[in-house]
């Protein structure tokens, strides 16, 4: 592990430290660890290489080669943090969306919870648990991978900003992580004219909005689904959706399966 001296008064979240290790079985697990050794609110969690990376839900894995993505975890305590913990899912994937377009001119989307794609393909995961009165908001993205395996079992098909642009990607980590976070922060601290605004930006980037998606939802080992239409994100960071009988229903926990459903191609 090194610490990135050069970023250390450039972090926008409180100038906290920003640590970048080799290798380490989970940012997420990583980021637990400095929290209970003290690290302040703000520090950020950076690794080359994930042994054990995982996503959110049904047996899911975070596959990378070593150097090939951006991992991350940032820590900020609960207090530290003005956007509500269900809303930052959608607050993280805004600032990757926004780096992707601005610095890269990709057509980043959110794939709600907690998925960012770039032209229907995924291109970032995030993943936001809670412990005690602190935040842990991992985000994984995928830079110089020249393919990569579909594992996951809701269809999307994942890709990288190499793929996207096609061409290799010569990146600095300090560089990288310093304008996401700048991204990100923008999103978590907005200026007056924006705040209050997430809501109109996540549904102007909300992958599939109004077409028929079929959802998954329920325990893990007896999910059921159900085919609607997507209406929004409300102000819960609630999946607003109009069911076949003509209902808005909001879903608070559920994942949204890839394409229309297959009756209705």
């Amino acid at each position: 592990m090194y610490l990135m001296d050069n970023l250390l008064l450039d972090n926008p979240f409180f100038k906290s430290p920003v640590l970048y290790f080799d290798q380490t079985g989970s940012t997420m697990d990583t980021a637990a660890e400095y929290i209970e050794k003290g690290y302040p609110s703000g520090t950020v969690i950076m690794a080359a290489y994930q042994t054990q990376g995982r996503g959110r839900g049904r047996v899911r894995r975070w596959e990378a080669d070593p150097g090939s993505s951006l991992l991350c975890t940032l820590i900020l305590k609960a207090g530290d943090c003005p956007v509500p913990v269900h809303h930052i899912p959608v607050c993280t994937g805004l600032g990757v969306c926004s780096w992707l377009s601005s610095g890269w001119d990709l057509p980043a989307m959110l794939k709600w919870p907690n998925d960012v794609l770039v032209s229907g393909r995924k291109i970032c995961g995030v993943l936001c648990e809670t412990s005690r009165s602190w935040i842990r908001i991992g985000f994984g993205i995928n830079l110089n991978q020249k393919t990569l395996p579909v594992f996951r079992d809701d269809g999307i098909v994942p890709t990288s900003l190499r793929m996207e642009t096609g061409s290799e990607v010569h990146f600095e980590p300090e560089a990288v992580i310093q304008e996401v976070l700048r991204a990100l922060h923008r999103e978590f601290f907005p200026d007056q004219g924006k705040a209050g605004g997430w809501i109109e930006r996540a549904n102007a980037l909300l992958y599939r909005r109004n077409q028929r998606v079929r959802i998954r939802k329920g325990p893990a080992d007896n999910p059921e689904t159900e085919d609607v239409t997507i209406v929004g994100i409300n102000e819960d960071g609630a999946l607003s959706v109009r069911t076949a009988r003509g209902e808005t229903a909001d879903v608070y926990s559920a994942e949204i399966l890839y394409g229309i459903p297959a009756d209705d191609r």
